[in-house]
């Protein structure tokens, strides 16, 4: 991951604040981390899980606010070098629906509607 910085937070620093522009895309790599949306705790992140990457694929602001709960280290790539390598048609994230509509935007869910025999 040479081409990732490393970067170290105590429990309870912030990394990344909701509404912010979002220029890096983390990974945890050990620890874990809360995510906050509207000051409530919505999930926990932990090693291998992705941070930051709507914000990074869409320039959107931050959807989330991200602290550290434990000393936690992520790996972070910068929109610059995550460009530069091509990733964007390349990585695919899982839709982890824990985290949506950045911006203060309200995000409205509805059940699947009826599908037909071709569909």
């Amino acid at each position: 991951a040479g081409f990732c910085e490393t970067c170290y937070y105590q429990k309870g620093e912030v990394v990344m604040a909701q509404g912010e522009p979002g220029d890096d895309f983390f990974m945890v790599k050990a620890g874990q981390a809360n995510v906050l949306v509207n000051g409530e705790q919505i999930a926990m992140l932990n090693p291998g899980d992705p941070i930051g990457e709507q914000a990074l694929l869409s320039s959107e602001p931050r959807s989330a606010t991200i602290t550290a709960e434990s000393s936690l280290t992520l790996l972070k790539l910068s929109r610059a070098k995550f460009e530069e390598l091509g990733l964007k048609d390349k990585v695919t994230f899982a839709n982890r629906k824990a985290v949506g509509c950045g911006g203060g935007r309200t995000l409205v869910t509805q059940p699947p509607s009826p599908k037909t025999q071709e569909e």
